[in-house]
Order: structure tokens, then sequence, then C-alpha cells
């Protein structure tokens, strides 16, 4: 699971929770994008399993292209 995702969403409840002056339209905003990051995090998950039955050296490939 990418990182940058789990940050996400560990940011946003961290900001949900801090919040103690927001108004309504705040708090929806938040817990939309919540909701959106938590269905990435599904989504990404689901693309990964898919791609290691597909392509099971993917995540090396991935990686010998990062250096």
């Amino acid at each position: 699971m990418p990182i940058a995702i789990v940050w996400i969403i560990m940011h946003y409840r961290a900001q949900r929770q801090r919040a103690t002056h927001i108004n309504t339209d705040e708090l929806a905003a938040l817990e939309t994008l919540t909701r959106v990051a938590e269905r990435l995090e599904e989504r990404v998950a689901t693309i990964e399993k898919i791609l290691d039955v597909e392509q099971p050296r993917w995540r090396q490939s991935h990686k010998d292209n990062e250096r």
C-alpha cells in the first residue's frame, strides 16, 4: 500500500480531531476527503493484487526503475 495514501488518511483524520472551531461545511468536506482517500486506498490495493497475479515481478521492476 502506498505510504502517501495512508498519510492522507491519517492526516485528514488528525485534522478532523484537532478541528475544534470547524464549521459544518468544513467538516463535511473533511469527511468526504476521508471517504475518497479510503476508496483510493482500496482501489490501489486491488490493483496491486491484480498486478501481483498477472505480473509477479512488477514490484521489483518498479524498484529497479527508481534507481
